[in-house]
């Protein structure tokens, strides 16, 4: 594709043909979060595990209990229990503990009452999360009352940062949200440069894309992977979104970026046919409004953002109305 510019579709199709070697490693949970499974989780013994008290009181027979009432206290065999405490043998409901008084009763308690029935949150043997499900803070709590001690989980690609000083807070800040290790050129899979040398050997150089899609070029570097990325903060950020991540969160097992639902164009866009225009965009409730002065608005502009909209090759743009895509920022 040397000499011409290639379409994103193309640049697209490009990154998805490559392939890594899947690195995992086998860490606890509370170290795993944000990383993706490997493989499916399934629950090793049933939650709970046996019928648990859900309040503070007392566990009884609740067949003891009935007629009891404010003027009719049943004396009852009561055993005190804490919320969550396995209920005690031949009991079968939990009284609160104000409703005990001198071992009476002062009120009738059904069966099951202030009582998790054992298998009732999930089942032996169950589907905890699925291979490729990214860890989040409150499913380590769920691990770790099944007693899941380790978790295997997906490394995402070594990138080798190379690039102009300028731009080194911003790439690092999208590697760092993608989780995505920085090595050494002679160790990295892959290496994300804005200066080119002339050991860059380019299979896809320029991008029927706009802004900035002639800086953007793929190939090989001493055998490596090499993505060219544009000088500007706005063209850098972009092209990072639009491709870089693709792959490497693709390769972590995160998938892509998220979309939001359709939403309603608050104003027009002119696009031209033959170039895939990126525009900004700011949501509201009411839809989502195009920030002017894409090419010229820098990180000020990216800063006003929450995502963009791709206006495809063959359109000339969306008209105020028209229901868009957008391409969340992941925060």
């Amino acid at each position: 594709m040397n000499g011409e510019r290639a379409s994103l579709d193309q640049a697209i199709t490009w990154l998805d043909r490559l392939s890594f070697p899947i690195a995992t490693t086998n860490v606890p949970p509370s170290r795993a979060v944000g990383r993706a499974l490997l493989m499916e989780l399934r629950a090793g013994h049933a939650l709970p595990p046996n019928d648990r008290a859900t309040l503070d009181g007392f566990a009884l027979r609740a067949e003891d209990t009935e007629g009891a009432g404010p003027y009719n206290p049943q004396p009852v065999a009561a055993i005190p229990v804490a919320s969550g405490d396995t209920m005690p043998p031949g009991t079968d409901a939990v009284l609160a503990a104000d409703l005990l008084e001198h071992g009476c009763a002062l009120e009738a308690a059904a069966v099951g009452e202030g009582v998790a029935r054992a298998a009732s949150q999930l089942k032996r043997g169950a589907l905890i999360f699925p291979a490729g499900h990214r860890l989040r803070p409150q499913d380590v709590a769920l691990l770790s009352e099944l007693e899941v001690g380790t978790v295997v989980v997906r490394y995402g690609l070594a990138v080798h940062v190379d690039i102009d000083p300028r731009l080194d807070g911003l790439a690092q800040a999208l590697l760092s949200r993608d989780l995505c290790e920085t090595k050494p050129a002679s160790q990295a899979d892959v290496i994300l440069t804005t200066r080119p040398t002339t050991a860059d050997s380019w299979e896809i150089q320029g991008l029927a894309l706009r802004p900035a899609g002639e800086a953007v070029c793929f190939g090989r570097r001493r055998k490596r992977l090499v993505l060219r990325l544009p000088r500007d903060w706005l063209g850098f950020t972009l092209t990072y979104e639009l491709l870089a991540a693709r792959l490497i969160r693709g390769h972590a097992g995160f998938g892509l970026l998220p979309e939001a639902p359709a939403v309603k164009l608050l104003g027009k866009i002119v696009s031209a046919i033959g170039l895939t225009d990126v525009v900004l965009v700011r949501l509201s409730e009411a839809g989502a409004t195009p920030l002017p002065g894409v090419e010229t608005g820098g990180a000020a502009a990216l800063s006003r953002a929450d995502g963009y909209v791709l206006v495809p090759a063959t359109r000339e743009g969306f008209a105020a109305g028209d229901l868009v895509t957008v391409h969340a920022f992941a925060a």
